[in-house]
């Protein structure tokens, strides 16, 4: 079983809007693939359906909810199974579920030890493009999620 996101590229057949892919690679006796990326609201390919969910459904719920309910009819059935779990999250823009707004307001801080903001002899003997990274304020860090 797959439930989740296959592969970058799969959820469209063509640049087509609203064209999504309802194939199903040889090998899986079930499939749940995601077809939108979509945090609410998302678009799965359920066994070749397109289903679309209502825009107050969180994907990561979707999933959750799929997997658990496939593992423990498994279960209750004594058979073996293999389960490929590949939620989408976390991607930008990391939009959890309102239930979980402000649910870490005061508890997350920026550790800001000697690797926070390095001064700029030590920032210029990183590698490549780190080197270059601006300053970064730990007040912002935290509005933006970490």
């Amino acid at each position: 079983m797959l439930c989740g996101k296959y592969m970058n590229g799969y959820h469209a057949q063509t640049n087509a809007p609203n064209n999504y892919s309802t194939y199903i690679p040889v090998g899986w006796s079930d499939w749940y693939a995601l077809q939108s990326m979509d945090y609410f609201g998302p678009r799965f390919n359920i066994n070749g359906q397109s289903v679309l969910f209502p825009d107050d459904v969180y994907q990561t719920d979707v999933l959750a909810e799929i997997s658990s309910t496939w593992i423990g009819s498994k279960i209750r059935h004594n058979s073996s199974f293999f389960a490929l779990i590949t939620p989408h999250a976390p991607h930008d823009p990391y939009t959890p579920p309102l239930r979980y707004s402000g649910i870490l307001e005061g508890l997350v801080t920026i550790p800001q030890d000697s690797s926070f903001n390095q001064d700029d002899y030590h920032q210029q003997l990183l590698p490549g493009i780190f080197a270059d990274l601006p300053t970064q304020n730990s007040s912002e860090m935290i509005q933006r999620g970490g």
